[in-house]
């Protein structure tokens, strides 16, 4: 994946293993419930991306709407 994402995705963590030449990335990313109205009770993760890559949920955070 290249460096700069355009799914809105940021890069909130990065290393680079020089034994074997290639980066980790962990990337940070928001989403809106389309129904606020409804109660969350489960994801579905779903990747897209390439098969070199592999998804992984690291964490899962919930604010409020005021």
């Amino acid at each position: 994946i290249p460096d700069q994402v355009d799914q809105g995705l940021r890069v909130a963590w990065s290393y680079y293993d020089a034994k074997s030449g290639h980066t980790l990335r962990l990337f940070n990313t928001s989403w809106q419930n389309p129904r606020p109205e409804a109660t969350v009770t489960s994801l579905d993760f779903v990747s897209n991306l390439h098969a070199f890559v592999t998804p992984v949920l690291v964490a899962v955070s919930v604010e409020p709407n005021d």
